[in-house]
Order: C-alpha cells, then sequence, then structure tokens
C-alpha cells in the first residue's frame, strides 16, 4: 500500500508571525519612545518650575535686603537727625540764631532795601539789595565768614516790617523770601521762618 506524503509549507505563517512580532517590537519602541518624551517633558517642567521658584525666592531674597538696607539708613538718618536736632536745641539755648533784618533807608535821594545779619546779638554782615539774585551769594559768604559748614544746623529767622516805607517792593514785587530760601542748597539744615514783626 502506497503511503501519501504530506508537506506543510510553514513559510506563510512564519511570515505573517514575524510581522506580528516586528509589529509588536516597534509598537513597544514607540511606546518606549513616548513614555521617554512624557518624561522628558515632566523633568523640563519640574525643572523650570524649581527654577522659576528659584527665581522669585532670589527676588523675594534682593526685596528683603533692599527693605533691611532702607530701614538701616532710616535709622541711622534718624540718629543723625536727632543729632543734629540737639545742636540745633543747644544753639537755641546759647542764642545762636541768625537774625536777618531787612530795613529800608534812604541813599541818594533813593529807597535802598538793606540786609542785616545777626548771629545771637553779633553783627555777622549787612549789605545793601541792588538785586535779588545776589542775595543768596551775600548770604553764603556772611555765613561762611562765620564758621558755618554745610553741615551745620542752622536757625535762622528772616524778619521785615510791612508797614515800613518800600518795604512792599523787596517782600512782594521782588520777592527776597526766595533767594534766602535757595541758601538751603548750600546749607541743607538752614532753616528759615519769615516774620512780618508788624502784624
Amino acid at each position: 500500500m502506497k503511503k501519501n506524503r504530506i508537506f506543510l509549507d510553514f513559510t506563510t505563517l512564519l511570515d505573517i508571525t514575524m510581522i506580528i512580532l516586528f509589529w509588536f517590537i516597534i509598537k513597544a519602541d514607540a511606546s518606549a519612545n513616548e513614555a521617554k518624551a512624557q518624561a522628558q517633558e515632566q523633568i523640563a517642567s519640574i525643572a523650570a518650575e524649581a527654577k522659576k521658584e528659584h527665581n522669585e525666592f532670589e527676588l523675594e531674597k534682593e526685596n528683603w535686603r533692599k527693605e533691611a538696607d532702607t530701614e538701616m539708613q532710616r535709622l541711622m538718618s534718624a540718629d543723625e537727625n536727632a543729632a543734629r536736632n540737639q545742636q540745633a536745641l543747644s544753639g537755641l539755648e546759647k542764642g545762636n540764631i541768625i537774625h536777618i533784618q531787612l530795613d529800608v533807608h534812604e541813599k541818594d535821594n533813593t529807597t535802598v532795601p538793606h540786609i542785616k545779619v545777626f548771629k545771637g546779638k553779633t553783627n555777622i554782615g549787612e549789605f545793601d539789595i541792588d538785586k535779588t539774585e545776589n542775595v543768596t551769594e551775600k548770604l553764603i559768604n556772611i555765613l561762611d565768614n562765620s564758621g558755618f559748614t554745610k553741615d551745620s544746623v542752622i536757625i535762622g529767622i528772616f524778619e521785615y516790617d510791612g508797614d515800613q516805607h518800600g518795604t512792599a517792593s523787596v517782600i512782594v514785587s521782588d520777592p527776597i523770601g526766595e533767594p534766602i530760601k535757595a541758601v538751603t542748597e548750600e546749607y541743607p539744615y538752614f532753616y528759615c521762618a519769615v516774620i512780618n514783626i508788624s502784624k
């Protein structure tokens, strides 16, 4: 009796299996790449957040430092101002007040405004006013020659008689108060009150 031989061809099956295997490998590789990309995005996001928080902390720390410096300057300034105030009070007790007196007198049949400056009871300078813009310079020269420095606390009183003939032109028309205030550019601690003694 003849035996029939059966030949099975697994080539197609092997091809299909290889295709499925490659598909799984490619899919797994794509999933791994996607997972890697997501992980890298998360790491980048965490790093960016950490950097942002670090920058915010540094900015906050810088603000704290600036506030501390400002407070320290304020305290130091308060100490300096307290010392200057004490110096001013001491000067008041000793009568070291600068009196700036405006007077008007006749000269060559013309009314001429005149300034006298006293330190306590001592006359430390005087001059006629030709132009108000020269008053500041003349006052500064008088203070310089009297031994005052830029750090000196100077309490001043500018006196004038509003009822005196010719005073109005100096006080109103060509105001002398402004050049006296301008002395503070040279002497920042020069404090001067303006008083009309006619009232």
